[in-house]
């Protein structure tokens, strides 16, 4: 048959795989772009919303801490996360457990979903930064505010894990079953 015949396309197969290349680059590119427009977004609706906008990677936890204050009965404890901030920064995160879905104000353990997250995790979060006398700089009010009117100390706050698609998920601190404490 000769050369023609030994599996030489000259720009069958060679220019499918290049042209399936360059879709699925393209297709990369424009998930890049989405999810780039979709930070810038969070970040401005974090302002408008009175809190700041933080994303970065679970460097340790969660963990439980126990509560120090009870509300009608209720425990107010915490969930802690040590991140690693996208700006370089640490981060502590005290995530209150009554506005996760699965808090059950018996046991002393991270409530569903906070439970599900670990080291490596990306996450973003909406709340009110602070600074502790270590120095160290943190985020607490990651949860809803309730409907009340988002304030600077008092913002309407969420934390959400970010998906494959670098795409934040659903608010894992957004239960009001306890807003009537407040």
């Amino acid at each position: 048959m000769g050369i023609a015949g030994q599996g030489n396309n000259f720009g069958g197969q060679d220019a499918h795989d290049k042209n399936t290349a360059m879709a699925r680059l393209f297709i990369f590119l424009l998930l890049l772009c989405a999810a780039g427009a979709a930070r810038a977004d969070a970040a401005g609706q974090c302002a408008a919303q009175g809190g700041s906008y933080l994303t970065g990677t679970i460097a340790h936890g969660p963990f439980y801490v126990r509560a120090r204050e009870i509300r009608h009965g209720v425990a107010l404890s915490h969930t802690k996360i040590l991140l690693n901030g996208d700006d370089g920064q640490r981060y502590d995160i005290r995530a209150d457990n009554v506005f996760a879905a699965g808090y059950d104000a018996a046991p002393n353990t991270v409530p569903a979903p906070l439970s599900s997250l670990q080291p490596g995790d990306r996450i973003s979060l909406r709340g009110k930064l602070y600074q502790s006398r270590s120095g160290r700089m943190g985020m607490d009010w990651v949860h809803t505010n309730c409907g009340d009117v988002p304030r600077h100390n008092a913002p309407n706050g969420w934390l959400k894990e970010i998906g494959p698609d670098m795409l934040p998920g659903r608010n894992l601190e957004g239960s009001d079953e306890y807003c009537n404490l407040w």
